[in-house]
């Protein structure tokens, strides 16, 4: 339709503009639109849901393995549904296209055999293809939020429970002329983590915040809103920290040990013994309060912080008391030369 004339003249450009809208209007009413016409193709063209952007379509067919491609599928339908661009959405099924030659090269034949020691092999092998550029960390971390969302939504029960990417496993590449990431210094996180200072706390909801910081990375505002019943464990039983990502604006999971586990159990009923009736608030002062925070309010980010800064200054004191004294110091006496007396 878009060639030229019989007579060999170019078409000209407002002609050809109607023409690929015409072309497109009878595509759509030979194939048909909407989700029941579009779901089992492996192309998607995205004007056909009623969705504009840059993302045009989404291609599926890339994706040899039938089983990984429809929670490929369901997790775009999905994450289209609540309003994710389509070029976001369509960079996930990039993501997932690339793991799925990965899994093909490794004779990977089922999701229950993707565990924690298999994705570490996929993120070396992307390292060695894509290290130093920024699509490293994007691939890696579209990845994390598919096994996150599948995990969250129950699209498959064989996902094994150690299937979980990390922060840390997708670094963002540093742009070139900016300065590196500000990081805190080593003997101060060894300072924040000893358990002696640890229980020196006054308040154990702080304590209980900070050593949900150090375990499971989360941002201090994060933390700070996590809902009073935060623990949800999977089919096996493995204990997970279900929060609210102030960043990415959803809910996120990451997986916690049994001691932590415990330790926010021990938080709720400090906090149900103090307020029977019932609070949606983890992080409720259970203490007398104090200025920076009254008793039973949610603890704020500023306290937190003056909190935390108390107590390192308090660490940096018992220090100096534990540090043994040095000898006293005594004036030097200048013994007096052979045959003279010395000066009185």
């Amino acid at each position: 339709m878009l060639d030229p004339g019989l007579d060999g003249t170019a078409v000209p450009a407002a002609h050809r503009g109607l023409l690929r809208y015409a072309r497109r209007v009878l595509e759509d009413l030979a194939e048909g639109a909407g989700w029941d016409a579009e779901y089992p193709r492996d192309t998607w063209k995205l004007r056909r849901l009623g969705i504009s952007g840059k993302g045009a379509e989404i291609r599926f067919g890339d994706i040899p393995q039938p089983w990984l491609k429809d929670l490929a599928k369901r997790w775009a339908r999905w994450r289209l549904s609540t309003g994710v661009p389509g070029e976001r959405a369509q960079a996930g099924i990039r993501a997932i296209t690339r793991l799925a030659g990965f899994l093909a090269s490794r004779d990977v034949t089922a999701l229950a055999q993707a565990d924690r020691a298999l994705l570490e092999r996929y993120l070396a092998d992307l390292h060695r293809e894509l290290a130093g550029q920024d699509i490293q960390g994007k691939q890696t971390g579209q990845l994390a939020v598919f096994l996150t969302d599948t995990r969250r939504h129950g699209w498959d029960a064989t996902l094994p429970p150690d299937a979980v990417l990390y922060p840390e496993d997708y670094p963002a590449a540093p742009k070139a002329g900016s300065a590196l990431p500000r990081h805190v210094a080593e003997h101060v996180m060894q300072q924040v983590e000893d358990e002696a200072r640890l229980a020196r706390w006054d308040n154990p909801a702080y304590r209980l915040i900070t050593l949900i910081l150090i375990q499971c990375g989360l941002r201090i505002s994060s933390a700070l809103t996590l809902a009073f019943d935060c623990v949800t464990r999977d089919s096996q039983g493995a204990p997970y920290l279900r929060y609210y990502n102030t960043k990415m604006k959803r809910e996120a999971l990451v997986p916690v040990d049994e001691e932590l586990s415990a330790g926010i159990r021990g938080q709720q009923e400090r906090v149900t013994s103090r307020w029977p009736d019932g609070t949606p608030a983890l992080s409720k002062a259970d203490g007398v309060g104090s200025a920076a925070i009254p008793a039973g309010q949610r603890a704020t980010d500023a306290s937190l912080r003056a909190r935390l800064t108390t107590a390192l200054d308090r660490n940096k004191q018992l220090a100096r008391r534990e540090r043994p004294a040095p000898p006293p110091a005594r004036p030097r006496t200048r013994r007096p030369a052979v045959g003279t007396d010395p000066i009185r």
